[in-house]
């Protein structure tokens, strides 16, 4: 403000009135050509007494213009004191927004649509200005400076109440600089009229129109932005009343809980703690409560245990506190909840939003699905939580994918057995056939509504639910068209084949259960749903009598079969007739078979290898008889069959590496001709892809493994039936199994073939960087189970003299791998050669004996276990016993515990091996004798943990396929099943029994017995959650233990003037923030990018040793001020107010700006208007962010632009990165001004260079 009332007072003394007006009309020239606050201000002074209309009404279009150029602050700061002039602006900031808002509310887009009719009947100003277009532009300089002078004081009651619907009539106002004035203004000043009737009639009519608009969501956020503010104003105001008889009231706070972001949810969660608080003060317990008999502190305290509840789920910042509210959600769901229903809806609808954070939605989610909703699922709102916001979660893709698991001998989904459930359970509890229908029709409605974009496993698993749940109803009611969506449904035509049988068959159940219940027969059927009806039964009929391997021509018309479709029969058709053929062994010409080979291998190719083609056709391509040929034409020089099974054989390897389904049968087929024909091997090279399927075993896509859960559910329709061998002919496993039984036969008849495999496996495994990482994607348990069988050969061959180097390398492999499995099998496999040539046994024997017990302990354990292995073979003696003996006492004292634990427990069992050999030297031995007793004595000894159990291993007893396959040590650190197990093995032997299989090479491992598991459940199998309790929390004790609250202590504000006044300023508010640690590092922050004050809640925080670690010496260069919580939003309006500071709080919101932006840099800065800014920065509570009462109150809201998955910043970090925005922004503003002000300077002095050049 520039001070002139002294130099005013002068001039009025001693200049007579004539003298005045002269010198207020010249000053009033010098202000025409050129502004001047200084001039303005003694003009005003002068002007105030002169009774000059002239002069007046001139000074006051000049004050005007200024205003209309964004000056509006300083001129009301400029007619203090001037009540004349004063009058005269504000109304003529009455008369321009007045003629505004006439123009906005009839003329088209410049209101949102339907925003003009929704609140003209309530006020409309007629305007006699003529350029009223002009007007609207100037209207938010002009509701700047009503705004401005009302917190000033400058304005009062009676200036609000004429304004006022003009500016509500902006709030609807497509220009966005005019909304965001009429936004502040309304919020700023709406206490100073709220308790006029008529204008909280026009208030509320802007709101509703606000809230219904489709429009963007930034006017929703504005509408209950301003009715947050109304309703705690109305509250305290005596004689105003909120319309909560009205549904609609509460239907908006319902929409706002349910579908806004973060900051409308926060608004509407004001909006209903006041407009509860409200029925309850009047009496209108019925709107708030089930029971309107109980205490109102019972109903108040629950309400606060839903505001706290929804906080944490809905707007919480950290997905551990969501899991604390499980007894609170049962609470609300129970018969002893005094809420409405509908809450809990809105509750459990906004948890299921898609804007929230997955984690959050799954479990609000998975609470639905294992929860008991018998006393709310019949209340009005549900149906529209279960199509709305249940439905839309439940069918997502990844729930399904990702609960896609192996329970025993089948894959389930988790998920989508649990929707199912859900689904079952929600149709049993209808109250009426009228109800069932309701919900049936939601759900098929749904199903035909997304059939393009629904995930397969989800629209099985919904139609499961629907036959389980009409199944058991006695009333299913009148089915209207129900039955004819269920046609549609069974009439997709674009799944596979799997998927469609299991959604045929749930369509036939259900379609049973409508007609058979209700007597509908066909003939009341539309023609389209006769001819769907015919379609689904011929499926049904072919589902159950025969498989998906035969032909199918005949029933095409029926079936509505592709083109593709009846391609690939007739391609399965002429694979069996050649298969036919080559069993009847037909002597064939070389040329013909190669062609029908050819012929059959382009149809699989152009059909791009379909799967009934894929199980059909390595049969024929890898047939013994074709074999047979291929080698006989090669003897005489002629490999064209030979190398068209090499090429087919590479190219059917890698079309199985993708769809693992088709390794079963390739892998069966080539085992089956190489048995038969050995010499085939070698022409096929067979050691490359051996070793490449160890190294990259196939396994199935997540495509694939959903089709393996469909399995499961047509086990369940259809059992006795092996629906694994209709659709996919054997498992993976039973081609596991054929393809080690093919590696552990075929390497007898060759021994380089084994050796090359081997050789394969060992390049890499040796080749490891040290240490090598605990998890390696290349490595796979396969490898080394096939490394084990191919050095069976190797040494059963009496290979010596490479056995010496394969030795070192599997201990030098044995020294690198970190995890049990794998050991395991390299123990097993050192053990087993070890044990078939003993001279090799020097080679661990020296490597144990060492001193160095802290390089590789784990190491040095193996060896031990090694040793013992070979100890307790019957070929072992007396003196590798004692020198294991002499070796174990001296570990056993072992400064390294695994060392030492391990020759504890092999010590005993080296004496037992002892005892049975009858070896006296060593059994008698004192010394051996005592530390024998002193390690049996152990309690640990008798009890030993699991890992020891599943990681014995006798060489010989336990050395089978059996064990190799699905042994317990399978279960030392995987989590996955293994990839065959004995019954794989059996099947392959059992259809082994129909070949002629006596010239076949033996197999180098027997099978052996099955394993013998420890009783429990499936180690592999993922267990199944548990439907969560209902509360049993008593109503009295209502704390929750969602959010804990802590007690705040609070204190008045003090004004702390400032040494001096900078350019720009930066205050931080951190009073939401209750983290000691955060508080410090929140004082770091603030110091290092030059805040000049801190609010906390208690400075006493200071103190605190959290605080101390992490602030260092900050807080000793910053003010620690004072503010608690309900403080607050008053702190920062008298800021904004009466010093002119801007809020910004850093909250993630509809009208957020990113860091970075060039909109923050203006919005921060005023847009560079002003030379210096003066910013508070308000963050947020670790847990709730920002709440709606300061949300209002802040002129920008920032956020910071994210890439990962993680929700949010840590306070800390928040604060530091805007401060360092805010920091850059003024710096390079300020660089801006600087060159400026250069420019401008040497400008000038050119200029004046020039002047005086005409001059001379």
């Amino acid at each position: 403000m520039v001070v002139t009332g002294g130099t005013a007072r002068v001039l009025r003394q001693a200049l007579d009135h004539e003298q005045r007006l002269s010198l207020s009309i010249a000053l009033l020239e010098q202000l025409r050509s050129g502004y001047d606050e200084v001039t303005a201000g003694l003009l005003l002074d002068l002007a105030t007494n002169l009774f000059h209309s002239n002069v007046n009404d001139d000074l006051t279009e000049i004050l005007a213009s200024q205003i209309e150029r964004g000056a509006g602050d300083n001129i009301a700061a400029l007619i203090v004191g001037s009540q004349a002039f004063l009058e005269r602006l504000l109304s003529l900031a009455s008369e321009r927004l007045a003629a505004a808002s006439d123009y906005a509310t009839s003329t088209p887009d410049v209101l949102l649509p339907g925003y003009a009719e929704a609140i003209v009947p309530s006020f409309r100003h007629i305007s006699t200005q003529e350029d009223a277009t002009f007007s609207l532009g100037l209207a938010s300089h002009w509701m700047g400076f009503f705004t401005y002078a009302a917190e000033s004081d400058l304005a009062n009651n009676a200036h609000v109440k004429q304004v006022m619907p003009f500016a509500l009539s902006f709030l609807g106002c497509i220009n966005s600089s005019v909304l965001a004035c009429a936004r502040v203004f309304v919020s700023r000043l709406l206490h100073m009229c709220i308790a006029d009737h008529e204008i909280s009639r026009q208030i509320h009519a802007a709101i509703r129109a606000l809230l219904t608009t489709d429009r963007p969501k930034i006017y929703q956020t504005v509408g209950y932005t301003v009715w947050s503010q109304a309703v705690r104003l109305q509250i305290s105001v005596v004689g105003i009343s909120l319309d909560v008889e009205a549904d609609s009231y509460w239907q908006h706070v319902e929409n706002g809980l349910r579908r806004g972001d973060a900051e409308r949810r926060k608004l509407s969660l004001d909006i209903l703690k006041g407009s509860v608080t409200y029925a309850v003060w009047q009496n209108k317990l019925r709107l708030v409560t089930r029971d309107a008999k109980v205490p109102t502190a019972m109903v108040i305290a629950q309400y606060d245990r839903f505001f706290t509840i929804f906080e944490t789920l809905v707007l919480a910042r950290y997905a551990n506190l969501v899991a604390e509210c499980e007894n609170d959600l049962a609470l609300l769901a129970s018969a002893r909840s005094l809420l409405p229903p509908r809450w809990l809806f809105v509750l459990l609808a906004s948890g299921l939003d898609k804007n929230m954070q997955d984690q959050n939605r799954k479990y609000v989610g998975g609470w639905l699905l294992r929860t008991d909703l018998t006393f709310v699922d019949n209340a009005s709102g549900f149906i529209d939580l279960l199509r709305d916001s249940f439905m839309p979660w439940a069918v997502e893709g990844t729930l399904y994918v990702s609960s896609t698991k192996r329970h025993g001998n089948g894959i389930r989904c988790q998920h989508g057995e649990r929707v199912a459930r859900f689904i079952s359970s929600v149709l049993r509890r209808r109250p009426d056939g009228k109800a069932v229908q309701s919900v049936l029709n939601l759900l098929l409605d749904f199903l035909i509504a997304r059939q393009a974009n629904l995930f397969t496993s989800a629209a099985i698993h919904i139609l499961i639910g629907i036959a389980v749940g009409l199944a058991q109803l006695p009333d299913i009611g009148p089915p209207d068209d129900s039955v004819d969506k269920v046609l549609a449904v069974s009439s997709w035509n674009t799944l596979s084949d799997i998927a469609s049988d299991a959604l045929v068959k749930q369509c036939h159940v259900i379609y049973h259960s409508l007609t058979d219940s209700t007597g509908i027969i066909k003939s009341n059927l539309s023609i389209l749903s006769q001819e769907r009806l015919a379609t689904l039964n011929a499926k049904v009929e072919r589902f159950e009598s025969s498989s998906r391997g035969e032909s199918y021509s005949r029933d095409a018309d029926l079936l509505q079969l592709s083109n593709r479709e009846l391609a690939i029969d007739q391609a399965i058709t002429k694979s069996q007739d050649l298969l036919t053929r080559l069993d009847e062994v037909v002597t064939w010409n070389s040329t013909d078979l190669l062609s029908q080979l050819q012929d059959l291998y382009t149809d699989v190719d152009f059909l791009e290898y379909p799967r009934q083609l894929l199980l059909t056709s390595p049969k024929v391509l890898f047939h013994p008889e074709v074999f047979r040929r291929a080698l006989e034409d090669a003897g005489s020089g002629d490999r064209q069959i030979a190398e068209f099974l090499q090429s087919v054989l590479s190219q059917l390897a890698q079309v199985a590496s993708r769809r693992s389904f088709a390794f079963a049968s390739l892998m069966v087929s080539l085992r089956t001709g190489l048995l038969t024909v050995p010499e085939a091997a070698r022409l096929l090279e067979m050691q490359d892809l051996l070793a490449t399927t160890a190294q990259n075993p196939p396994q199935p896509s997540v495509d694939l493994t959903m089709e393996y859960s469909m399995l499961t559910i047509l086990d369940s329709v259809a059992p006795g039936r092996d629906n694994t061998a209709v659709y996919y002919g054997v498992s993976e496993g039973h081609g596991f199994a054929a393809y080690i039984d093919l590696i552990a036969r075929l390497g007898a008849q060759f021994d380089s073939l084994a050796l090359d495999i081997a050789s394969a496996i060992l390049l890499r495994w040796k080749q490891q960087k040290d240490p090598p990482p605990s998890v390696s994607p290349w490595k796979t348990t396969l490898q080394l189970q096939v490394l084990l069988v191919c050095l069976e050969h190797a040494h059963a061959s009496a290979l010596f003299e490479k056995l010496g180097q394969i030795m070192d390398d599997l201990l030098h492999i044995l020294a690198l791998e970190p995890l049990p499995r794998y050991r395991h099998i390299i123990e097993w496999t050192v053990g087993r050669m070890q044990l078939a040539y003993p001279s090799l046994q020097s080679h661990s024997l020296g490597l144990l004996a060492t001193k160095d017990h802290h390089s590789n302990p784990k190491f040095l354990a193996s060896l031990m276990k090694i040793g013992v292995m070979i100890a307790g073979t019957p070929d072992s003696t007396e003196d590798l016993a004692s020198t294991l003996a002499i070796t174990f006492v001296s570990h056993s004292a072992s400064s390294k515990i695994v060392v030492r634990h391990e020759a504890q427990w092999s010590f005993p069992q080296l004496m037992d091996i002892c005892r049975r050999r009858s070896w006296t030297s060593i059994t008698q031995n004192p010394a051996y004798t005592t530390l024998e007793d002193y390690i049996r004595a152990l309690p640990r000894f008798g009890d030993p943990p699991p890992e020891r159990i599943m990681s014995a291993l006798d060489p010989i007893i336990d050395h089978t396929l059996t064990n190799l396959a699905e042994g317990l040590w399978t279960q030392l650190d995987d989590t996955r099943p293994p990839l065959t197990g004995k019954d794989d093995f059996l099947r392959l032997y059992g259809a082994d029994a129909k070949l002629n299989t006596e010239a076949w090479p033996p197999c180098i491992m027997p099978l052996g017995p099955p394993i013998t598991r420890p009783p429990g459940p499936d180690p592999f199998a993922k267990a199944e959650l548990e439907p969560i309790r209902d509360s049993m929390a008593p109503l009295t004790s209502l704390e929750s233990k969602a959010l804990q609250t802590k007690g705040t202590a609070y204190f008045a504000i003090s004004s702390v003037p400032c040494p001096s006044t900078p350019l720009h300023r930066t205050v931080l508010i951190s009073s939401l923030v209750d983290n000691a640690l955060n508080l410090g590092g929140l004082s770091r922050c603030a110091e290092i990018f030059g805040a000049e004050a801190m609010y906390v809640r208690d400075p006493r925080v200071v103190a605190d040793k959290a605080f101390v670690s992490v602030s260092v010496s900050s807080h000793n260069h910053l003010s620690i001020l004072p503010c608690g919580v309900q403080s607050l939003p008053a702190l920062l309006q008298a800021k904004k107010r009466e010093e002119g500071w801007r809020v910004v709080g850093i909250e993630q919101t509809d009208r957020s700006l990113v860091v970075g932006s060039e909109e923050l840099g203006a919005a921060l800065l005023d847009g560079g208007e002003k030379e210096g800014s003066k910013i508070i920065l308000v963050v947020g509570s670790e847990r709730e962010g920002i709440p709606a009462s300061v949300l209002a109150v802040c002129d920008v809201l920032v956020e910071i632009a994210q890439v990962g998955v993680t929700r949010s910043l840590n306070v800390q970090t928040a604060a530091a990165v805007v401060l360092f925005e805010l920091g850059r922004l003024r710096k390079q503003r300020d660089g801006a001004r600087k060159e400026e002000a250069i420019v401008l300077q040497r400008l000038k002095g050119d200029a004046a260079q020039g002047e005086a050049e005409i001059q001379s």
